[in-house]
Formats: structure tokens, C-alpha cells, sequence
């Protein structure tokens, strides 16, 4: 009877060094357990034809196989690196110790990354520990802490409203005259008060008295394009410490499809969260599906995204400290959660749209568009720069920010950004070309500037009244004044004023300061 192989648990083995990267360019060895001495060969086919040799390379991702293992006897095995230094051995492995006849059970690898950008505040726009009651009760709008921003439009005027993204994590209310405070506590230096996981520097402090308020929630940015998350499973968890007050919480998911008169209705689904009232601090699990998006249209403007939401109390008096939302794919829920400053900073100071920079490439870069005076604008709007619908968060960031003296929409704004964009109308872009940059605002004795505001010549003619006031001395003439000559009786003697000859080119002249010229992009 023909010998067979069998893949046991983890066909496509994996291997780390000392540091936890991949074991790039090592090698696996596998020899007899009985005689670690002699080699014992592993196959790539089920038929035990084509052996492997030996050693065998681990690739560059640190993997190798899959690999088919022989039943007659068990293997000792183990791995080097690229230099020959052992990191890691077995003995008795093979089909055995799967049960007999191999197969057993194949694990996967689950990606355990929480997809809350910034869940723990980090550099947050209230300093720590100090309230903003200061300045009366809290906006309907106002942003916390930086967090997702791709894709998304990041535009003040556009997240006070109930239908549009915002970018960043950001406090949102339908009424301004409830008196909620906001403001970031920090936790003692050494505590440990999340038990089971890493306690991290902030935590945000709320307090509210009851208000006739439609919703009240901070919301936090997932990821742009409803498409990508739609009809997933996914795990969580929120920390959060009562202080008084109701006890309730509510968490949502917050399907957005894009504004424009095409895009469906947003799908805001909801799982309570009932506060364990005692002072402490504990976590909540987070169980809620994300909503399908198999049967919604998506609108004009291409702003759609995945929110998720934590809801105050409405109504009520509530006072309560939360930090650390996590939310994970799959139905798994790792017990720590962790990301460093660095992490964080990458993706807060990362270009968001309307920054501009310079480069000597001509190539624009990905997700970047020149700035060549010309117009963007929506798939169909025959914008000359780029007609596409990921401009829309430019446009609304222009739009809304800049005069429509400086960034005119062809033939004329409309109601909303929302609407021109709908409407396949084209905005033109801030000028740049051939022009220095300058700060918008009011310095210290110049006249103040706006944003995308341009003006000035190269070169200039004056006119007489923009000359200094200034006089030509002329010689003058007067009877008598040369010789003496006889004045005729009856005569009277004269001055005689004259003008000089006329000097100059009248052409205009340079205003140019001394410049070098690169090409600007901004960011979509």
C-alpha cells in the first residue's frame, strides 16, 4: 500500500525571530525524533513524491509550505536564521500528535486591529483636566481629537448638519441650549483601573443637565465608502465610569450614504448600554453588526462612510467618564488594546484635504490634483482639472471657505455645496500659477487678507498721482539781467519761466522679488 502525507494544524507554517518579525531567509530543518542526527524528509504533494530539500529557505514573509508530513514516524524540527543561529525547535511532531491519520483542526489567523483611530484621545483640543465651561454651553459642533479623516469631508459646516461626515472625532448635538461640559481627565500616573488592560493617559469627562434634545452623541470616523464594512461582524468593547446621574448609554453604527439627491436614507442602528452605577470603571461589550448596504443607493457626492456613534442620555441629567471605544472584525475580542503615540501621530498629521504642497515632479501625486487654475468638480461636470466624484471634499472645503470672488462656481452658487455638486456645476480653483504664497490674516499694519484671496501685478505703470510730489528747477530770464541793455521807454521788463525736457520711458516697472518657480499640488 502506497505511503500518503497529511497537512497538519497551520499547513502554511510561520516563523518569527527574537524580535517578533517575520524569520525572513531562515531555514527549517526536520530530522528523525528517534535520531535528531539523520534527515527526515517532508513533501510538497499528498503522495510523498517531491520531497523538499533540506534545509528547507524560509520566504521573506517568514512562512513556508504547505507542507504534506509522512505518518511513520514523528519529526524533530527546528529553525535557524539566515546566519545559522537556532530560534526555535520541536520534537515529536507529525501526524500523531493530530489525532492519528494527520488532518486536525487548521487555525487562522485573525487581524485583531482596532479600527477606532485614536481611542484614547491623544492630542485632544481641550487641555487636560480644565473644563470649557468658560465659554458657555457647548456648541453644536466641536471637534475633540483628531482621528479618521480620508475621504471623508471635514468640513464644520457640512457635520453640523444631521445628514453629512465629519472628519476627526467630534462632539455633535442638535441643540445648543443644554449646558453640557466637556473636558479630558487624565489618570493617575501608575493606575491601573481598566483591569485586564492597558490604562491609558486621558479619559473624557461629560456632564450635562437634562435639554430638549432630538440627539447628542460623540461620533467617531471608521472609515470612508460604506461599501468596505458593510454587513460585517464585528466585537468591541467601551470602558466607562459612572459618576451620577442616568445610567444609560446607547451605542450606534451610523451607515452614511452620501449626500445628493440619489443617496438613500443613512442606516443609524442602536444597542443600549446599561451602566453598572457604582463609581467604577468597567467595560461594556459592543456586539452590533454593521448594516448591509446591498439594497441603498449611494449619493452624488461621494462622502460616504461608517460612523460610529456613543449617545448621551437625552433629557436627562447624566455625568459620566468614558475612554478606549474598540471595535474589531470577527466575533473576537483581544483582552488589551494599544496603540503608541507614533501610530497615532501617523495618522493625525497625515495631508487632509486642502493642504498644499511642492515638488519638482510634475507627476500628481495619488489622492492630489494641481493647482493650475483650473476647475474641479463631479464625474460629469467637464471640470478641466479633475471631474471626479472623490473632489467633493475639496469642493465643499472651497465652497464654504472661500469667496466665490477667488473660487468661482461656473455659472454661479447655488443653495449648498451639496447642491452645485449635484448639479454638475464646476468650481475653479484658488489661482497659483506664476504666484507667491502669502498668510491670510490681519498683520500688524497691512491690510488684511482672506483665505484663497489673490491680487498684485508683475509689472506696473505709474501715474501721475501715484508719483512722489517732487518740482524741475528752470532757469530763468529777466530783462536787463544779461549786459544791461537799454529798456525801451514805455517798456516794462518781464521773467521769462521755462520747462525742462522731458526724460524718462513711461514704461512699467518690475515687481518681481527674486523667486523660484516649483509645481503645487493640493489634497483632495
Amino acid at each position: 500500500m502506497a505511503a500518503s502525507g497529511s497537512i497538519l494544524p497551520n499547513p502554511k507554517m510561520y516563523f518569527v525571530d527574537n524580535n517578533g518579525e517575520p524569520l525572513g531567509s531562515g531555514f527549517l530543518y526536520t530530522r528523525r525524533s528517534l535520531d535528531p542526527t539523520q534527515n527526515k524528509f517532508v513533501f510538497q504533494d499528498a503522495g510523498l513524491t517531491l520531497p523538499y530539500p533540506d534545509p528547507i529557505r524560509i520566504d521573506a514573509n517568514g512562512t513556508v509550505g504547505p507542507i504534506f508530513w509522512a505518518a511513520d514516524e514523528l519529526y524533530y524540527i527546528y529553525v535557524t536564521d539566515v546566519n545559522g543561529f537556532q530560534i526555535w525547535s520541536m520534537d515529536g511532531y507529525g501526524p500523531a500528535i493530530a489525532g492519528g491519520g494527520g488532518g486536525g483542526t487548521v487555525t487562522t489567523a485573525i487581524d485583531l486591529e482596532n479600527l477606532v483611530q485614536n481611542n484614547t484621545f491623544y492630542r485632544n483640543s481641550i487641555n487636560a483636566n480644565s473644563s470649557i465651561t468658560s465659554v458657555g454651553p457647548v456648541p453644536t459642533f466641536l471637534t475633540l481629537a483628531p482621528g479618521a479623516h480620508s475621504g471623508f469631508s471635514g468640513n464644520t459646516a457640512l457635520a453640523t448638519t444631521t445628514g453629512s461626515p465629519a472628519q476627526d472625532i467630534c462632539f455633535i448635538k442638535s441643540s445648543a441650549a443644554a449646558a453640557d461640559n466637556l473636558s479630558f481627565g487624565i489618570f493617575p500616573l501608575g493606575s491601573g483601573v481598566l483591569t485586564n488592560d492597558v490604562t491609558p493617559v486621558y479619559y473624557l469627562h461629560y456632564d450635562s443637565n437634562a435639554g430638549n434634545e432630538a440627539f447628542k452623541y460623540v461620533q467617531f470616523p471608521i472609515c470612508s465608502g460604506a461599501q468596505n464594512l458593510s454587513n460585517q461582524t464585528v466585537t468591541g468593547r467601551i470602558w466607562v465610569k459612572w459618576n451620577s446621574g442616568d445610567t444609560n448609554l446607547t451605542f450606534y453604527w451610523r451607515q452614511f450614504y452620501g449626500d445628493g439627491p440619489s443617496a438613500s436614507a443613512e442606516q443609524r442602528i442602536s444597542a443600549p448600554i446599561a451602566l453598572i452605577a457604582d463609581g467604577a470603571w468597567h467595560p461594556y461589550p459592543i456586539t452590533l453588526s454593521i448594516p448591509n448596504a446591498s439594497t441603498k443607493n449611494l449619493g452624488e457626492c461621494g462622502n460616504d462612510g461608517l460612523f460610529m456613534q456613543i449617545e448621551f442620555s437625552l433629557n436627562q441629567p447624566s455625568n459620566i467618564d468614558f475612554t478606549k471605544p474598540a471595535i474589531y472584525l470577527g466575533a473576537n475580542t483581544p483582552k488589551q488594546d494599544f496603540h503608541s503615540n507614533d501610530q497615532i501621530e501617523a495618522i493625525a498629521n497625515d495631508f487632509r484635504t486642502g493642504d498644499v504642497r511642492s515638488s519638482l515632479n510634475a507627476f500628481s501625486p495619488y489622492g492630489w490634483v494641481p493647482l493650475d487654475d483650473g476647475t474641479i468638480g463631479s464625474k460629469t461636470s467637464g471640470a478641466t482639472t479633475r471631474a471626479n466624484r472623490d473632489t467633493f471634499p475639496l469642493y465643499a472645503l472651497l465652497w464654504n471657505g472661500v469667496s466665490d470672488t477667488y473660487a468661482p462656481v461656473i455659472t454661479g452658487r447655488g443653495a449648498t455645496a451639496i447642491a452645485d455638486f449635484s448639479a454638475n456645476k464646476q468650481l475653479t480653483l484658488t489661482r497659483m500659477l506664476g504666484r507667491v504664497l502669502g498668510e491670510a490674516g490681519s498683520g500688524a499694519g497691512l491690510t488684511t487678507r482672506t483665505v484663497g484671496q489673490y491680487l498684485g501685478e508683475e509689472t506696473h505703470v505709474l501715474t501721475v498721482p501715484e508719483m512722489p510730489s517732487h518740482a524741475h528747477n528752470v532757469g530763468t530770464n529777466t530783462a536787463g539781467a544779461f549786459g544791461n541793455p537799454t529798456i525801451t521807454a514805455g517798456l516794462t521788463a518781464t521773467s521769462d519761466a521755462g520747462q525742462s525736457s522731458a526724460v524718462g520711458g513711461g514704461g512699467a516697472h518690475n515687481n518681481m522679488q527674486p523667486t523660484s518657480f516649483v509645481n503645487m499640488y493640493i489634497k483632495l
